[in-house]
């Protein structure tokens, strides 16, 4: 009779400790506890550098830590379209003095893969679908979705002005070129926007407010 309950009680124990091996692997440690899973996005800097982030970590202050070249927490406009100047030098590959859309997607994909990869798509019912000509992605909308079958993918982007490619959109002649002095008088212009009380200095503390 014993061994015919402990047959019994067999499948029943196997059951168990496959749940418990499933949940042990799935993160989880009892019910309502499962463990969330970790947030990936990417800091758009203003001149267009995309700097990844993981859970808790602030991109601006990443970006801002790398501007600030004296280490004094005040980004200066000198030290800002200083570090446009070392981000517009790795975009122009070929050294001719101009960026263009290859080579902005180019670093792109080898800076942050997933971003590029996801911004040639669009959410769609159920599939997703090739997007032709500039990504439909906007900063206000905070993310970008991507479905892969029955998987949809989220990305957060932030950024703190309101612009899809910084460097791009540096183009005042429209020609599909941006050449370095297009850049660096786009750049200013954004230092304006940024400094909110034109003190002619950026804190990290007002500019991390100023996250979209």
């Amino acid at each position: 009779m014993a061994r015919d309950a402990s047959r019994a009680s067999a499948p029943a124990l196997a059951a168990a400790l496959a749940l418990g091996a499933a949940l042990a692997l799935a993160g989880c440690v009892g019910p309502g506890r499962e463990r969330a899973p970790a947030a990936r996005g990417f800091f758009i800097s203003p001149h267009g550098e995309p700097l990844a982030f993981g859970p808790g970590e602030s991109g601006v202050a990443r970006w801002f830590a790398g501007a600030d070249a004296d280490g004094d927490d005040v980004l200066t406009p000198a030290e800002f379209l200083a570090d446009g100047a070392r981000f517009f030098a790795a975009v122009d590959a070929d050294g001719d003095g101009n960026a263009t859309a290859p080579e902005v997607s180019t670093l792109r994909a080898r800076l942050a893969p997933q971003l590029e990869t996801m911004l040639a798509y669009l959410p769609g019912p159920g599939v997703r679908q090739r997007v032709r000509g500039p990504p439909r992605w906007t900063p206000e909308q905070g993310f970008i979705t991507a479905r892969r079958g029955a998987r949809v993918d989220l990305l957060t982007v932030v950024t703190l002005l309101s612009e899809r490619e910084p460097v791009l959109a540096s183009d005042a002649d429209f020609n599909r070129r941006v050449s370095r002095t297009e850049f660096d008088a786009a750049g200013a212009e954004r230092f304006a926007l940024l400094d909110r009380d034109a003190n002619g200095a950026l804190m990290l503390l007002e500019l991390e407010a100023l996250r979209r």
